[in-house]
């Protein structure tokens, strides 16, 4: 019994980690340097490879 409930939440864990998570970004106005690093890791795709759905 304990085994089952021990892989029971191993595989609850699993499922939890692997739903994407919806995140906003909001910047100023205006595009600065500061942003750079959030504006290529979007433009090659390390948010979606990180399971993030960034808007």
């Amino acid at each position: 019994m304990k085994k089952l409930l021990l892989i029971t939440t191993l595989l609850a864990g699993a499922q939890l980690s692997l739903a994407a998570e919806k995140i906003s970004i909001m910047l100023d106005w205006f595009v600065n340097p500061d942003h750079a690093a959030i504006i290529v890791a979007e433009q090659k795709g390390y948010f979606k490879k990180h399971g993030l759905d960034v808007e």
